[in-house]
């Protein structure tokens, strides 16, 4: 979580899994999760710069409350305590154009476009957390990478 930003909760509820959901956060058809949603924010608190929407499954869902009261990454503290260690962390980067629910919470018109970042942890028991990350395209959203090369200088 970007240290330069903050986050507010904006809302704790239930949601029953569709397939295409299940599929995306390692869950079940017909479940009921826990999803979170919250904005990450400009350090002033104005802007909202991603709508954050974590997952907890049904085995998690006792520690809600607590996560509420909490800044991302989430995983962490779900490690302590579950006494379950990540083992694998997937992440799937898509363009979209946002739904009106996603452009409300960012102050955007329905349909602009949007980056979905779902990242979901998971330990040998299966997904721990997942989170769908909604960031604005344009000028707020700028992912960049620093890939090195090693081994023998080819010259």
């Amino acid at each position: 979580f970007a240290p330069d930003t903050d986050y507010r909760l904006i809302e704790t509820v239930e949601e029953r899994l569709d397939d295409p959901l299940s599929a995306r956060l390692g869950g079940e058809d017909g479940e009921t999760w826990i999803c979170q949603r919250g904005l990450r924010l400009s350090r002033d608190g104005d802007e909202p710069l991603a709508l954050i929407e974590s997952y907890l499954p049904p085995d998690h869902a006792r520690l809600a409350a607590a996560i509420a009261t909490r800044k991302p990454p989430f995983y962490q503290f779900l490690e302590e305590q579950t006494g379950e260690r990540v083992t694998d962390m997937v992440q799937e980067v898509q363009a979209h154009l946002m739904p009106p629910r996603v452009a409300e919470m960012l102050h955007l018109p329905p349909g602009a476009p949007a980056l979905r970042i779902l990242r979901r942890y998971e330990t040998a028991s299966g997904t721990l957390i997942a989170s769908f990350n909604w960031h604005p395209g344009g000028d707020r959203f700028i992912y960049r990478t620093r890939l090195k090369q090693t081994g023998a200088d080819p010259g």
